[in-house]
């Protein structure tokens, strides 16, 4: 480190409907700031905006008057934010995920404790990666005896599964173009994994979180299926024996390929989910009808040119075959608590089968272009959010 006070540079990392983006650098000094010496301008981060800093004397603290860190809060919508680099087009496409790093200099003298006074330093960059709730997941792989296939995955342990309660277990499916050569892809493509894993959700729902990591396509537009689905359905099953699983409530969700890999599961496998989210995905129509009795919630965007018609026949096949279906729709732009009493109200219809779709061009975000490519991306990045989908799949009991 050229400034001898500083310990090291931090860089902490969120992952967001979008998928990981770096959030924030901490210093840490091995002596105390004076919070009061300090502003924005004592600090330049290459490529990147600080738009608030924390003095604290706890790592990642709430502001004090002085304390051994600082955290400077960073625009997650900076172009440089995002650790998710993607090359090809469509279900060709593939992702990597860049180490989070940051070049931090401090460009002015401040004051700490005992009239100490730390110089400035240029472009220091980050030992440490801080990626929060991403970390608390192990990774495995699963090796399927009966089909000698191996399959990488991450698993998160709820907190309190050494109560002997049996818990409910989610399993996410990643989509086609978060195929990748790194495993931690399934984790940071987007929201799909760790939002049923943060403190705040295991507080309300707590659970086992299942997200494998597949390097390549597993469902396509054909309505093919690889080996991946079943060796999925085997690493469940044998989760299962192993821990503290309600088999009664094990849940499924999965975006654009992964929900079509849950379509296919649901078929063959029809006493096997308590309740599955299907975001932003479609399958064979025809072959959809024998899941009529399944608890399901499909969420898609109107703009999605295969999912939006595809998925509605679906359901309309299955009502047809004798499940009961209630339709929906949302302007995603409105406000989160707007959707979750949307989707609330639509629940009290008391259907197995549940379609939704986000009006017009409301899944969007403003200046991005009105391709139907993006309104089926999107998609996952917003449904994720919705608190009252995720209520609702844990009301389902098999």
């Amino acid at each position: 480190m050229q400034n001898s006070y500083l310990v090291k540079v931090t860089a902490v990392t969120e992952v967001y409907g979008s998928g990981q983006k770096i959030v924030a650098a901490v210093l840490e000094y091995n002596v105390a700031v004076l919070a009061e010496t300090i502003s924005l301008s004592c600090f330049v981060i290459e490529g990147r905006v600080i738009t608030d800093l924390v003095v604290s004397d706890v790592y990642r603290g709430s502001q004090r008057k002085q304390g051994h860190f600082v955290e400077l809060i960073l625009d997650s919508d900076d172009n440089d934010a995002a650790t998710k680099v993607v090359s090809g087009n469509g279900r060709h496409s593939r992702l990597k995920i860049c180490p989070a790093s940051l070049e931090v200099s401090q460009i002015k003298v401040i004051k700490g404790e005992n009239a100490a006074e730390l110089p400035p330093f240029q472009k220091e960059k980050n030992t440490d990666t801080d990626n929060g709730i991403a970390d608390c997941f192990a990774v495995y792989t699963f090796h399927d005896p009966k089909s000698d296939r191996e399959l990488n995955y991450h698993i998160y342990f709820p907190p309190n599964m050494g109560n002997g309660q049996k818990l409910p277990l989610v399993l996410f499916m990643h989509d086609a173009g978060s195929c990748s050569d790194d495993a931690k892809a399934a984790l940071a493509q987007g929201s799909g994994a760790v939002v049923w894993a943060r403190e705040a959700e295991m507080g309300k729902r707590p659970c086992y979180v299942v997200a494998p990591h597949y390097p390549e396509v597993c469902a396509d537009d054909e309505f093919q299926v690889t080996w991946h689905v079943e060796t999925t359905i085997a690493l469940i099953k044998s989760l299962v024996e192993k821990c503290s699983i309600d088999p009664m409530r094990i849940y499924g969700t999965g975006q654009s390929m992964g929900c079509m890999m849950l379509c296919e599961m649901l078929i063959s496998y029809p006493d096997f989910f308590a309740g599955s989210l299907l975001v932003a995905g479609q399958w064979n129509p025809k072959r959809m009808e024998r899941a009529k009795d399944a608890s399901i919630w499909s969420i898609v965007s109107a703009g999605d040119k295969k999912a939006f018609p595809i998925m509605g026949e679906c359901l309309a096949n299955m009502e047809k075959a004798g499940g009961t279906l209630s339709i929906g729709h949302m302007d995603a732009k409105a406000d989160m608590a707007v959707l979750n009493e949307q989707i609330r109200r639509q629940k009290k219809q008391g259907c197995n089968l549940n379609y939704t779709w986000f009006e017009g061009n409301s899944i969007l975000p403003q200046n991005t272009p009105d391709h139907p490519g993006m309104h089926h991306i999107c998609t996952w990045a917003k449904a994720y959010d919705i608190e009252a989908l995720r209520e609702w799949l844990f009301e389902q009991r098999r």
